[in-house]
């Protein structure tokens, strides 16, 4: 097994290609892999118990990280992402 890391992979990827592309990473690879995105997809995906998933909040001084766990928490990342 490797360690990948995945810089926002939805930048040429449809959202369907998107779900495609994670539940492939899950069900079809043994890899461990870290993505950064702002793409709400891989945050909608992520409900398995095998994914963690973090949100990184820098307010121009320093970055905090916080797990995301809760639909809560889930939600103030939507929010910050600029969903409604």
């Amino acid at each position: 097994d490797r360690t990948v890391y995945l810089e926002e992979p939805e930048i040429h990827l449809h959202p369907e290609i998107q779900r495609k592309l994670f539940r492939f990473l899950l069900e079809e690879t043994t890899n461990r892999y870290y993505i950064t995105t702002h793409s709400s997809v891989f945050l909608d995906e992520s409900i398995h118990p095998d994914v963690a998933v973090f949100h990184v909040i820098n307010d121009g001084t320093r970055s905090t990280v916080e797990r995301v766990r809760t639909p809560a928490v889930a939600g103030r990342v939507l929010r910050d992402l600029g969903y409604k």
